[in-house]
């Protein structure tokens, strides 16, 4: 996906804002928000910083999917 591939090479130079829109991720580890910076980061071989990642304190009741779904297909 060409979104992907763009943050993807803009973490790898490290042009990627982090504090601009945080990965919200409920509870149970299900990523409600962000998922194509999820899929980025792991194409560009980088960690996510816990300052970007907002964990709620419920479940979700809307689909989600878990990390390592998105990141193990």
């Amino acid at each position: 996906m060409a979104k992907i591939d763009e943050f993807a090479e803009m973490m790898r130079n490290r042009a990627w804002d982090w504090s601009k829109d945080k990965i919200i991720v409920d509870k149970a580890g299900n990523i409600v928000s962000g998922h194509h910076r999820v899929l980025a980061a792991d194409r560009a071989g980088v960690e996510i910083p816990e300052s970007a990642i907002h964990r709620l304190d419920s479940v979700t009741p809307r689909p989600v999917y878990d990390w390592k779904d998105i990141l193990d297909p």
